[in-house]
């Protein structure tokens, strides 16, 4: 059976298509790290004082990395959003925050700046907050179902 390139070709291009838009679905959750001089960078204005600090375009982690996610009442003020990471995730992070003591890490949701806190230590818990201080129960539930809506929607496509 011989097979017409242009058919071949459909097929490698509704494939990439996938490939894309499950990146465009994980990317609805990323850290990214500070980007080194010289690095193409994204730069991002911090809600805490107005600076503008640079980030690597590429995201260390992802949505991917991401085992559900929930809420909880915030010691300070209001409702944290937190992620539990999955095995992948926390080793990654680890590994990630064990390079970058004294820089920031941005955490961006929905293409949004959620937090960029500094790395003063390595991350090994599996639950980490991505969005402290939600003025509301109801938007910190929010994120949270849509980050595990997200992560359902990737797990349905076979990315574990």
């Amino acid at each position: 059976m011989r097979f017409r390139p242009q058919f071949i070709l459909a097929g490698l291009l509704f494939a990439g298509t996938l490939r894309a838009q499950d990146a465009d679905a994980a990317a609805y959750l990323r850290f990214h790290t500070q980007a080194a001089a010289g690095d193409s960078a994204i730069v991002l204005r911090l809600k805490s004082d107005s600076s503008r600090v640079r980030f690597a375009v590429r995201p260390a982690l992802d949505l991917r990395g991401v085992a559900r996610a929930a809420m909880s009442r915030s010691v300070t003020d209001g409702y944290d959003v937190l992620v539990e990471l999955t095995k992948d995730g926390r080793a990654r992070i680890q590994e990630m925050t064990e390079k970058l003591a004294g820089q920031r890490i941005a955490i961006i949701v929905d293409d949004k700046l959620s937090d960029a806190p500094v790395i003063d230590a390595s991350l090994k818990e599996a639950r980490i907050p991505i969005a402290r201080g939600k003025k509301t129960e109801a938007s910190a539930a929010r994120m949270a179902n849509e980050i595990n809506v997200r992560i359902a929607q990737l797990r349905s496509k076979g990315h574990d």
